[in-house]
């Protein structure tokens, strides 16, 4: 079980997947050898052929590289004392071209780890570019301690999230292709990135989905929402999140099961609980559970229990509703449940977490959640 946020409610918990933890998206933690221990960074660059130079957009997370009228390589220099002879290291980050003049495409990449060769990605998804190059020396010294970079002339790039892993250890940049939300459970409910690669904001400490790149994700889960009884059954479904604009289309969902467009969705400045029946709209509850303003963050929990279905906004009972389960079936459905969009359906949301629970949880439990999480809806 987890422990990452032991204030919240675990009783019937299957699925949690929170942004506040970014080694969420890559896997098990492991040491950044280019920070120090204290996660300050202890690398830096110097010129060879191109004349280049750093500054800090965002301490310790994101530079701002700017290149002279020349093209050529340069370095980024580690901690020696960080390197271990005859090891092999994988060094990953993601860049942003932000600028270039001259006429030429610009260029910004690896090409080898202490004039040795390295093997290596390079990924372009949207205006961002995810990278890992993978190298070793049977020595490192001071003088043995570098990166070499490609750079084009007169070019301002910024670079993210630079980290230096010994490659037995490494997590070779799952987080740059972010494939995958990490349930926090354990229960193997993990989110696949189904569609897009959305970025990951340490500012807003979520992640962003945009109608706009058609990004979603899934997972495959077979208990509570999904169960093939769960109309006599509960489960409940839970997110913080915010929305940045309007949707590309109603009934966009936040989190909600395959085969119908059931659960939590935003409705042009409302947030909805809905379950579809096999009849379509007929016979369907659709629940307000709250009106939205753009840039604002809600706590949303939908409950079900044998039909009855609870609406939560920001710990509050808002709505209840019953589901006619004697006259009406729900919309078959497989076992997959989506996050973050689903179709052609797209919310254009900052989404800090998500939870599904195989239980209905009571108001004490909902408020217990949300005590845990709105120190985030700042």
């Amino acid at each position: 079980m987890i422990s990452h946020n032991s204030k919240i409610t675990l009783d019937g918990l299957e699925l949690y997947c929170d942004a506040t933890n970014p080694k969420s998206f890559e896997g098990e933690a492991t040491t950044n050898l280019a920070n120090t221990s204290a996660g300050v960074k202890d690398w830096t660059i110097g010129n060879l052929v191109a004349s280049v130079s750093l500054s800090t957009v965002t301490t310790n997370s994101v530079y701002r590289i700017t290149s002279g009228s020349t093209a050529g390589s340069f370095r980024f220099y580690f901690n020696v004392s960080n390197l271990t002879d005859g090891e092999t290291y994988t060094m990953s980050f993601r860049n942003k071209i932000i600028s270039s003049t001259g006429g030429v495409t610009p260029n910004f990449a690896p090409t080898d780890w202490n004039d040795q060769s390295i093997t290596k990605t390079q990924t372009l998804n949207n205006d961002h570019w995810y990278h890992t190059a993978t190298g070793s020396r049977s020595t490192y010294t001071n003088t043995y301690r570098f990166m070499d970079f490609y750079i084009t002339a007169n070019t301002v790039v910024e670079i993210y999230d630079v980290q230096l892993e010994e490659k037995d250890h490494a997590t070779p940049y799952v987080a740059y292709q972010r494939n995958t939300w990490k349930d926090l459970t354990k229960n193997g409910y993990d989110l696949n990135f189904v569609s897009g690669t959305p970025e990951y904001s340490s500012t807003n400490n979520a992640v962003s989905f945009r109608s706009a790149d058609t990004e979603y994700s899934t997972a495959t889960i077979d208990k509570g929402i999904l169960k093939d009884t769960n109309e006599l059954g509960e489960w409940s479904l839970e997110c913080l999140f915010k929305q940045i604009s309007d949707s590309n289309a109603n009934e966009a969902v936040i989190i909600g099961r395959g085969g119908h467009h059931g659960g939590i969705l935003v409705n042009t400045n409302h947030i909805r609980h809905q379950i579809r029946t096999v009849d379509g709209s007929t016979g369907q509850l659709s629940e307000s559970a709250g009106s939205m303003t753009n840039g604002n963050w809600y706590h949303s929990v939908m409950t079900y229990e044998n039909g009855l279905v609870n609406s939560y906004l920001n710990g509050v009972l808002v709505s209840s509703d019953q589901f006619d389960k004697n006259t009406y079936n729900m919309r078959a459905y497989d076992n997959t449940l989506y996050v973050g969009g689903i179709g052609s359906r797209y919310p254009n949301i900052d989404l800090s977490l998500v939870r599904a629970y195989s239980k209905a949880l009571n108001s004490s439990e909902v408020l217990t959640n949300y005590h845990a999480t709105k120190g985030r809806m700042i």
